[in-house]
């Protein structure tokens, strides 16, 4: 990567007032040229950098140099060209600064990344139809103010130094999305079929549609064939929430193929969920769990004086749905048959077998115990 940053140093070197810019990763490579640069993760703080209603997805740095007090052969403060937007999963690092000089930088966060400067080095965005494009968020790195500890970068030759501390973003839209979690139901789908009706030919299984429930007791949103949904709002901001997702098979009403989503809810972001792959099959978002087992038989006939075995256990219950509220099989409901004839004093078997287990999702209800005989 270093590479590609002499590179545009020297592509750049013929501007006045230049600056070249590389919007890469900061590994070594066979030579360290002198660079500032500003990292997004010093100044998101919580907000993800993502594809998503309200998440941020570009930034423009403006570096600001100061030569050391004392210094009469420079001017005391200048501006360097404002770097290019940039995605904001990627760091931002400026060439043609000068070892011994201090930076600050102001940064402006956009929740597009289709943006195009006004001019080279500008920092004022344009949209495809040369609409101005105003910030959804700013903030400042190595500006000391309030007893925050930040102090200025000091460039130092071949080094890559970062501009650091950044205050928290300040957020400047006057308008807001609300917290919320979303399914990409497209990329779910991957490339098995979806369609209205059979699709002759197909080797799975073929998507009439979509249901997706906010585990474990809300609302059921549908979705047909390269449809969507519409994201589950007013969520609480760092709290997890689990989504199950059922792709109905052709006739509408059994389900194809099954799984689970996860997101954790960030303040006026609608977040998409992360999912698992769809696995066949899936018994609805709360359907009862099986039946359970028959109860064990008892051990054989007592000996002289002895007591029968102990009645065998009853069966475990079937599991739940996938949602709460799902009903655990019934346990095995008689108990295991003691021994048939006691000997000369012998007692017949008095345990009964022991009750199914609960469903396997919050709520299921345990089965009961068999009955002692």
């Amino acid at each position: 990567m270093q590479r590609f940053v002499t590179l545009a140093c020297l592509l750049a070197s013929g501007l006045a007032a230049g600056g070249c810019f590389d919007t890469g990763s900061s590994s070594a490579g066979t030579s360290s040229p002198t660079l500032v640069g500003v990292d997004p993760a010093d100044f998101l703080g919580n907000l993800p950098c993502v594809d998503a209603e309200g998440a941020p997805r570009s930034y423009v740095v403006t570096l600001h140099g100061e030569t050391p007090p004392g210094d009469a052969s420079a001017p005391a403060e200048f501006d360097h060209p404002s770097s290019p937007p940039t995605s904001c999963n990627r760091i931002v690092t400026f060439g043609f600064v000068t070892p011994g000089n201090f930076y600050t930088a102001d940064v402006d966060v956009y929740e597009t990344d289709s943006l195009t400067p006004l001019g080279s080095g500008s920092r004022i965005m344009l949209d495809s139809k040369g609409n101005r494009v105003e910030k959804s968020w700013s903030t400042q790195c190595g500006v000391a103010h309030d007893g925050n500890g930040a102090r200025p970068a000091i460039s130092v030759s071949y080094r890559t130094v970062y501009v650091k501390p950044c205050d928290a973003l300040t957020d400047l839209r006057t308008s807001k999305p609300s917290t919320g979690v979303d399914v990409d139901l497209v990329a779910l789908q991957g490339d098995k079929t979806c369609s209205d009706g059979e699709a002759p030919g197909a080797e799975d299984a073929t998507i009439s549609g979509f249901q997706v429930k906010l585990l474990p007791q809300g609302d059921v949103r549908a979705a047909s064939c390269g449809g969507d949904i519409a994201p589950f709002t007013d969520l609480t901001p760092g709290t997890r929430y689990d989504l199950g997702v059922l792709a109905l098979g052709s006739d509408g009403t059994s389900v194809a193929y099954s799984t689970t989503c996860s997101a954790t809810a960030v303040e006026n972001v609608v977040i998409k969920a992360a999912c698992g792959p769809l696995s066949p099959g899936g018994s609805g978002f709360g359907g009862a769990g099986g039946a359970g087992g028959s109860g064990g038989t008892g051990g054989s006939t007592g000996g002289t004086g002895g007591m029968s075995a102990t009645g065998g256990s009853g069966g475990s219950a079937g599991a739940a749905g996938m949602s709460a509220g799902g009903t655990g099989g019934s346990g095995g409901s008689t108990g295991g048959t003691g021994g048939s004839t006691g000997g000369s004093g012998g007692i017949g078997g008095s345990t009964g077998g022991t009750g199914g287990s609960a469903g396997m999702s919050a709520g299921g209800t345990s089965g009961a115990a068999g009955s002692a005989n």
